[in-house]
């Protein structure tokens, strides 16, 4: 009952199996893009002391999350 104000209207997806060539999927494909439209990416700042191979663990996210909070 306390759950009822959260109610939302779903929708089930109903998968079917197909043949797709690789016009049709990006799996053995190139990836489908529009034209006109670029490509993402991110243009917000970046630690360059970081490698990007470096795993990091989830007590390193939280200290840099600290101290970009507070700079």
């Amino acid at each position: 009952p306390g759950l009822a104000p959260l109610a939302r209207t779903a929708t089930r997806l109903h998968p079917r199996p197909g043949s797709p060539t690789v016009h049709d999927s990006s799996v053995g494909g190139p990836l489908l893009w529009p034209a006109d439209e670029p490509w993402p990416h991110c243009e917000g700042p970046h630690d360059a002391s970081l490698a990007e191979d470096t795993p990091l663990s989830a007590e390193d996210i939280r200290a840099l999350r600290r101290v970009r909070a507070a700079s």
